[in-house]
């Protein structure tokens, strides 16, 4: 993407629908990625580190990693959001995953964050712009 997104749904039945759809798409590459890292550690077993397959099953791991992290899914902040901070400051005994925020997209960092970190990172790039 190009230029800046911000997409905020209002309905609260429509935010369910996006939360769901994005904890089925978040439960996806991490099945899929523990699959791999199952083979993985078969293969190790069965001829070392070095292996070309081993290799292959390590990158094809890393690319689900970062297109997990790159997504809209998440906040690009991880565990630095500002929502994720106030929502387990808020209720520290739910563990929940953070998946149905309104999200902004910044093409200068090329990733998703939610509305806050969005404002926090929009001010800092004004008031320190990259020369």
């Amino acid at each position: 993407m190009k230029k800046e997104k911000i997409i905020i749904i209002k309905n609260p039945r429509l935010k369910k629908v996006r939360g769901n759809l994005r904890k089925i798409l978040l439960q996806a590459i991490s099945s899929k990625i523990d699959q791999l890292e199952e083979l993985e550690e078969l293969i190790i077993e069965e001829r070392g580190l070095r292996n070309k397959k081993r290799i292959e099953l390590r990158d094809e791991i890393d690319k689900l990693f970062s297109l997990r992290g790159g997504s809209i899914c998440r906040c690009g902040n991880g565990g630095s959001c500002l929502s994720l901070k106030k929502f387990r400051k808020e209720h520290p005994m739910n563990r929940m995953d953070f998946t149905d925020l309104d999200m902004a997209y910044i093409p200068e960092q090329g990733e998703w964050f939610c509305v806050e970190c969005y404002k926090r990172i929009k001010f800092l790039m004004a008031k320190y712009p990259v020369r």
